[in-house]
């Protein structure tokens, strides 16, 4: 597979303009509060968007696909399951934990079920994301070395740095203000 120029050049003004407005985004965070919950003052539009930026992954769309080339319909299970986690969430947690003004779920289980909920749930909630996290990069770095005819490890270097300004700058804002360009260009 071979790209022309102004294929690998609309690819690198898109990757561009996705990490600077998403690092760009972490001038109004002034807090820690600032950084995960966006200050508490997140419109619908970001939330939908840190959402997107979220489910709309690697995982998400090019595995979700692969699998279902190969499997069928049932690798459906994977998106249909996050679509309904979310649902049960807003339904259930969203009002409780913002008028507790805690900033987790962990922290809200702790309050209400015990010392011990909090770091449970924690280290339940940090495995799945690392599971999530993996099959977005594994999906990530086969797109990347195949595009751009790197070998797997120089694509994984690539995702590393694609993804730390957008962590260490962006918080929540960033991922909302990521999710919603990423929506735009789908």
């Amino acid at each position: 597979m071979t790209l022309t120029s102004i294929h690998l050049l609309s690819l690198l003004a898109t990757l561009f303009v996705i990490v600077v407005v998403t690092a760009g985004s972490a001038r109004s965070v002034a807090s820690a509060e600032g950084f995960s919950l966006c200050g508490r003052s997140s419109g619908a539009i970001l939330v939908a968007g840190s959402i997107a930026g979220t489910c709309v992954g690697g995982s998400a769309t090019i595995g979700t696909t692969q699998l279902a080339f190969i499997v069928g319909l049932s690798a459906w299970w994977f998106t249909l399951g996050m679509g309904f986690g979310l649902i049960l969430m807003a339904v259930f947690y969203a009002s409780p934990l913002r008028r507790t003004g805690l900033e987790t779920i962990p922290q809200y289980l702790g309050v209400h079920y015990g010392r011990a909920a909090g770091p449970l749930t924690s280290i339940i909630s940090s495995l799945g994301l690392l599971f999530s996290e993996v099959a977005s990069a594994l999906s990530g770095i086969a797109l990347i070395a195949l595009i751009c005819g790197l070998s797997p490890w120089q694509a994984g270097v690539g995702i590393v740095l694609l993804v730390i300004p957008c962590v260490l700058f962006g918080g929540l804002k960033g991922a909302g203000v990521s999710g919603l360009l990423k929506m735009a260009i789908l």
